[in-house]
């Protein structure tokens, strides 16, 4: 889990410098790299604290995002920042759709299913190609739970609960002892 304000998401990571003018490859964290063409700049931190760096320039290629800022201007300065998590706030993110969430918004939420049983907590979501799957702490064991719509009941930001339906829970998770 991460340890920053909720107001802050990791939104990728700096893989290597590329070329010699102080462009940096980034691992996008984003739902697609797209993404980061409408973002005007980035958030590091440094000792101080945050720091906010203006974009210079953006693009994408290959599932990859090629920046510059301010201040790296060479190969050194960009390979200083190799694996340099980058962060944006949540206000340049744009509002997901109806029916998808923000994983730091699932995390932490009670987890129950519709015959009312409480189930745990949502610890972790992992993304994989078909589908993700869905990280339940049930307070003694990790019950890793698909993320399909014959499973799921309804979230509820506000309450903080996510609810699934009892009957598919049974045939794809195990949540007896």
């Amino acid at each position: 889990m991460s340890d920053l304000p909720g107001n802050l998401f990791e939104i990728g990571r700096v893989v290597r410098p590329q070329g010699l003018h102080g462009e940096m490859k980034i691992q996008p964290w984003t739902d697609t790299p797209a993404q980061w063409l409408d973002f005007s700049h980035i958030l590091r931190r440094s000792a101080d604290g945050i720091e906010s760096c203006p974009l210079l320039s953006v693009r994408e290629n290959a599932g990859f995002v090629y920046i510059r800022i301010p201040g790296v201007t060479d190969r050194d300065g960009a390979e200083a920042m190799r694996d340099e998590v980058l962060l944006i706030e949540r206000e340049a993110l744009p509002e997901p759709e109806e029916g998808a969430y923000y994983i730091a918004d699932l995390i932490g939420c009670a987890v129950r299913d519709d015959e009312g049983r409480e189930l745990g907590t949502m610890r972790d979501v992992l993304s994989y190609p078909a589908n993700d799957v869905y990280v339940v702490w049930t307070g003694k064991k990790e019950v890793l739970v698909p993320a399909l719509n014959s499973v799921m009941g309804s979230v509820d930001l506000e309450r903080h609960v996510i609810t699934f339906r009892a009957a598919r829970l049974r045939e794809v998770a195990d949540f007896e002892d």
